[in-house]
């Protein structure tokens, strides 16, 4: 028997999974916070504020689950996965071309059905590997289409860039992180 088995009750891989999650979870909130501050000095979109803000409470419902909920219930995994739907509605209210409001529409509807089906490992591992695919489709395909100048003369383009292409990828970080979550508790419960 391992160490983290004898002293958490997880197995080596589950114990990497959650070590990469911690990873992915802490610097996707460092570039959150400085993005959501980004956009409320340079006043940008209010709805993009809304969204990086809903983003930024679904971070701290996952690492609230991660550290505290993970041994309770599902519960606080569901609700920041709900914060995040909320995102995503938010973002479907931002000029999008057909491809990426399909991709959006998509990626509502698999976590929409996740959060019912979480109890049924092999459908909810199915919804979340779905997720997981249309939403790394849709941050490559942003990051192909996007345009700096949608936010207007800004003082440093290349930070403005540089979050730009950062918040492209956000929605990947949090499907992986709350992939790796319903992984290592399902495995752990052994269901």
């Amino acid at each position: 028997m391992s160490v983290t088995e004898e002293k958490y009750g997880l197995k080596p891989r589950d114990a990497i999974l959650l070590f990469i999650q911690m990873i992915l979870v802490t610097v996707e909130l460092l570039v959150q916070v400085v993005l959501t501050i980004f956009l409320f000095i340079h006043q940008i979109e209010p709805i993009m504020i809304v969204s990086s803000i809903l983003l930024l409470l679904s971070l701290i419902a996952m690492i609230v689950y991660a550290v505290h909920g993970f041994r309770t219930s599902r519960k606080l995994l569901i609700v920041s996965i709900g914060l995040f739907l909320l995102a995503v509605l938010f973002n479907l209210m931002l000029p999008r071309n057909t491809v990426q409001i399909i991709m959006l529409v998509l990626i509502f509807a698999c976590l929409f059905a996740f959060i019912f089906e979480h109890k049924n490992i092999k459908v909810s591992n199915c919804l979340i590997l779905a997720t997981a695919a249309i939403v790394l489709s849709f941050s490559i395909y942003s990051s192909i289409t996007a345009n700096v100048s949608m936010f207007g003369e800004l003082e440093n383009p290349t930070l403005t860039s540089i979050l730009m292409y950062l918040s492209i990828f956000t929605p990947t970080i949090m499907i992986f992180t709350f992939g790796i979550s319903h992984f290592v508790r399902s495995t752990r419960r052994g269901e």
